[in-house]
């Protein structure tokens, strides 16, 4: 191959590879956004049907923990991010996140949100015996995720078990 062919050759791959089109990252949009607090409470989200489930293999095995989630809520009251900032174990972090996403968004009342808003939810995750939910997350998991707006999960019995 010759030089000028071999210099063609190396201009034209750098060429291509400098009009590659770069996604913009939408996660790092919501960075701006401030951390909105105490938004559950708010009259129009208190109805709001926050169900959520032990991780059955966490309940088997009688494992307690945590997970903290921050969510980005549009206008439109639909959830634009969900990300983990800590937990205890994976599986409370899939069902926190998996919550979040599956609650009915759709009951809130349309004109709720004026802008985009950020959030917290602190899940804890104990199993029932003679401790509360609050002693259970202040002597365990106080530590590990910060806390945030609180939504408490007991299992008790975990069937066939």
């Amino acid at each position: 191959m010759s030089i000028k062919k071999a210099t063609t050759l190396t201009l034209s791959l750098f060429l291509i590879q400098g009009c590659k089109t770069v996604e913009p990252d939408n996660h790092n949009i919501y960075q701006s956004i401030p951390l909105t607090k105490a938004f559950m409470t708010h009259d129009s989200f208190t109805k709001l049907n926050r169900r959520h489930f032990y991780p059955q293999q966490r309940a088997i095995k009688r494992t307690e923990g945590c997970a903290t989630v921050e969510y980005v809520v549009s206008t439109e009251n639909k959830i634009l991010k969900a990300d983990v900032i800590a937990s205890s174990h994976k599986d409370f972090s899939k069902a926190s996140i998996k919550a979040i996403k599956q609650w009915p968004w759709d009951k809130v009342p349309s004109n709720s949100l004026f802008e985009t808003i950020k959030t917290r939810n602190t899940f804890y995750y104990c199993i029932d015996d003679s401790r509360t939910i609050k002693q259970c997350a202040q002597e365990k998991f106080d530590n590990i995720c910060p806390r945030s707006s609180r939504i408490d999960t007991v299992s008790s019995r975990v069937r066939g078990r």
